[in-house]
């Protein structure tokens, strides 16, 4: 009997729900269906912490990587040089609830650098519901469209932005935002 397509993904599915069932009786079964998962879906990975709000570190396996949001400039609240930005914080816990304790999908641009000046991984963080997580910062206003380097997505970021600053949503809400330096610089209202 030939197995088509889509039976063969339904049965995986299956197969990989059933591990979900027995992963929350034993903690083996729970990283063996993680690695399943990781199998299946190939770009999964556990993040470890979030460092502020456009930067998270992510496990793969016994290895860690650190990983800056592309497309994205979050206000600073680590810069040792310069005082914490308004809604710096607000940003970072943003980040911090979407993605502490879960899973993301990250995926490179093809436009881009792989990793940036500091080493740090450049990519797209998708959560589990499929929300890229770099525009939504930009649309919720806790970031905004970094347009110094090409990126495949940089119309869409734009575009988000405008319409998080039209609607005053988070920081365009709630801070003085001056773009004279290329880099948005926030001071409270």
């Amino acid at each position: 009997m030939k197995l088509k397509k889509r039976q063969i993904r339904l049965l995986v599915t299956l197969l990989i729900a059933a591990l979900g069932a027995l992963s929350v009786l034993t903690t083996p079964a729970k990283q063996q269906i993680t690695q399943a998962v990781q199998t299946q879906n190939p770009g999964l990975y556990q993040v470890d912490h979030a460092v502020d709000g456009d930067t998270i570190v992510v496990k793969s396996g016994d290895k860690t990587e650190t990983v800056r949001f592309i497309g994205v400039d979050t206000p600073e609240e680590k810069d040792r040089r310069k005082p914490v930005q308004c809604y710096a914080q607000q940003a970072a816990d943003f980040t911090k609830q979407q993605v502490e304790n879960h899973q993301v999908r990250l995926e490179a641009d093809s436009q881009g650098d792989n990793r940036d000046r500091y080493g740090r991984m450049l990519r797209y963080v998708y959560l589990s519901d499929g929300t890229l997580l770099n525009k939504k910062l930009v649309e919720d206003g806790y970031g905004f469209a970094m347009t110094g380097f090409p990126f495949s997505k940089m119309s869409e970021f734009q575009a988000a932005g405008q319409q998080a600053q039209a609607q005053r949503k988070g920081a365009w809400g709630s801070c003085t935002i001056s773009m004279a330096t290329g880099y948005p610089q926030t001071n409270p209202l």
